[in-house]
């Protein structure tokens, strides 16, 4: 037999891939017989999910295949719509079937965890400590600080507000956080102090408003101090703590008396004298810087002591006497009468007059019935009116006086004899 294809092909079978009228003829030993057929040939439906997916977690991603009408959907997930949504990593596919043709595709996605970053609260510290600042260790991370440090820690020491992002294999965090720096109070007691016995002072620790503790136990700002010592004391300030100390010492005042006022005749040697300090300076009034000087006129004198900063001053007075008074060397006077009662006015009797020599010098006292009660062979002693080496006090009556005397220019000794009234 032969066959005759509408298509032109003369074999028995043929592959019809168009749609269309398909018909054929065979002619077998001369017979012949033909039929015909309508084929419609329809499209597949085309999906495409793309190629692999990789994203950070936190965000979905939307599958979706070309819309079809009347075409049905089956995902992997067992959804049935033309679009889902990925949340999870995995291999997600999808069948369509359109008209009873069916199309299908897959995609690998994958979710990349987010970096977790955690600055913590906000800080507040007081100066003087460092803050370090530090995120989780992702390996092949990058770090962006405020400050444009690319490190996985800082350190701080100003206040302000720090973020950092973290980039990790294309996924990002961020945190931020506000550090305030706190001042230390600043306590400065100031070097070391000296001052004079008998003197007070203050140590002030400043920083009004915050807590003082010192080492004496106050706690008051400012305290005063009259002890030597060493002083400390702490300061909190909204709980920021300083603290400083400071050595006082007192150095003991170079305190002297020159004495009561001198009174007699120039010409009588006469001495002022400070006492003596280890390390003290003197000043006299006379410009003099000796502890002892000899005076021999009549006025004020005052010497002033010092150690150190620490002084002290004393005066005296060289003051005529209301008798007359002799040049050196030419006359003695003798007082007739005195009254030992310490008033501070002819409490002493004795002999005066410039010159005259220590080593020839006698005085003697008598009662009236001759016994003598007092001598001396000193220039400058005086009698108080006592008797018997200052058991007792003579009463008041007339007493005898004998003088011997030799002017420092002369070789002969004179004498003189006469009475003396005493009245307290």
């Amino acid at each position: 037999a032969s066959y005759s294809w509408s298509n032109g092909q003369t074999t028995q079978s043929i592959i019809a891939n168009e749609s269309g009228t398909y018909s054929v003829e065979i002619d077998w030993n001369g017979c012949n017989a033909e039929d015909e057929i309508e084929i419609e040939i329809l499209p597949l439906p085309v999906v495409n999910l793309g190629d692999e997916i990789t994203q950070c977690e936190g965000t979905n991603i939307n599958l979706t295949t070309p819309e079809y009408e009347g075409a049905s959907y089956s995902w992997s997930t067992g959804q049935s719509s033309q679009t889902i949504e990925a949340s999870n990593s995995g291999i997600y596919s999808v069948e369509i079937n359109w008209n009873g043709c069916t199309a299908e595709d897959e995609v690998q996605i994958e979710f990349l965890p987010l970096p977790l970053v955690n600055l913590g609260d906000d800080i507040t510290q007081c100066a003087g400590t460092g803050i370090n600042l530090t995120t989780t260790n992702y390996e092949g991370a990058s770090y962006s600080w405020s400050t444009g440090q690319i490190t996985q820690s800082i350190n701080i020491s100003e206040s302000g507000i720090y973020s950092v992002e973290i980039d990790w294999n294309g996924c990002h965090a961020e945190d931020e956080i506000e550090i305030e720096i706190l001042p230390l109070p600043v306590v400065n007691l100031g070097d070391e102090i000296t001052l004079c016995e008998g003197t007070t002072s203050s140590l002030n620790a400043g920083n009004e408003g915050a807590a003082c503790l010192w080492s004496n136990g106050q706690t008051t700002q400012s305290i005063n101090i009259t002890d030597g010592g060493s002083y400390s004391v702490e300061v909190n300030l909204n709980g920021c703590t300083s603290e400083d100390e400071v050595q006082v010492e007192f150095l003991p005042l170079p305190e002297f008396d020159l004495g009561n006022d001198i009174i007699h005749c120039r010409g009588i040697e006469s001495f002022l004298e400070a006492s003596h300090f280890e390390g003290a300076t003197y000043t006299w009034s006379t410009g003099e810087s000796e502890e002892r000087i000899l005076i021999t006129e009549y006025g004020n004198y005052w010497c002033t002591a010092m150690i150190g900063s620490c002084a002290y001053t004393d005066s005296i007075a060289f003051i005529q006497p209301g008798y007359q008074c002799f040049e050196p060397f030419t006359a003695i006077w003798v007082p007739n009468a005195f009254t030992p009662d310490n008033d501070g006015t002819n409490d002493v009797f004795g002999v005066y007059g410039g010159g005259i020599s220590n080593e020839h010098f006698e005085l003697n006292i008598y009662n009236r019935w001759g016994v003598l009660i007092w001598s001396t062979n000193q220039p400058d002693m005086k009698w108080t009116g006592n008797a018997d080496n200052g058991e007792h006090y003579v009463p008041d009556g007339v007493y005898s006086y004998f003088v011997k005397y030799r002017f420092d220019n002369m070789n002969d000794d004179k004498t003189l004899a006469g009475h003396v009234t005493l009245v307290k």
